[in-house]
């Protein structure tokens, strides 16, 4: 018999002691650790990102279930999804975890996930590139500066100033994909 619960919804953890996990999208109880997921599957950081993307403040929005399932069982909730994951989990609620793990591994077996899209190179101004063929290393904007108690030379875009370099602005590398303000230096 299983004794640690797999998964806990919201109405169950947010109420008790575990309710700490909203603060950290985390938690250890019992040896084991859970973390918050929303209804696809996805925890709480990869949640906020999404927001943050969409312009939302709230990572999981007010009425979404916000459930707190157990690491070693979240690619099943990801496949399966929640409503199919938990009536698996009220058909056997007797059986063991391992037992519980061979059940899901079997069922999601033929399941395969949609590829997880690559990110997008972003330029300088923090805006999404296209790939191209044209680097910083030809860019009119791009300037050398040496620091005359260093031999290295290194190199800055002159349209991005930042405080973080002696020169006053942000540091590039000559391999860099170049962004939306490219203008091809004159040789």
């Amino acid at each position: 018999m299983n004794t640690v619960p797999i998964c806990m919804s919201e109405g169950y953890w947010a109420n008790t002691q575990l309710s700490i996990a909203r603060y950290y999208g985390r938690i250890k109880f019992c040896g084991h650790e859970y973390f918050i997921v929303d209804k696809l599957g996805r925890d709480l950081w990869e949640c906020s990102f999404a927001a943050d993307r969409a312009g939302s403040n709230k990572a999981i929005p007010a009425g979404e279930p916000a459930d707190l399932v157990r690491k070693d069982f979240i690619p099943y909730y990801r496949k399966l999804g929640r409503d199919k994951f938990l009536e698996v989990l009220k058909e056997h609620p007797t059986h063991s975890d391992k037992l519980l793990l061979a059940i899901y591994k079997e069922m999601t077996a033929n399941i395969k996930m949609p590829k997880k899209e690559e990110p997008k190179p972003l330029d300088l101004f923090g805006t999404y590139t296209a790939p191209s063929d044209k680097y910083c290393r030809t860019c009119i904007h791009r300037k050398r500066y040496v620091n005359e108690h260093f031999t290295k030379v290194a190199q800055y875009c002159e349209l991005v100033q930042s405080n973080r370099s002696r020169s006053g602005y942000m540091t590039v590398r000559v391999t860099d994909l170049a962004c939306n303000k490219y203008e091809e230096e004159n040789k």
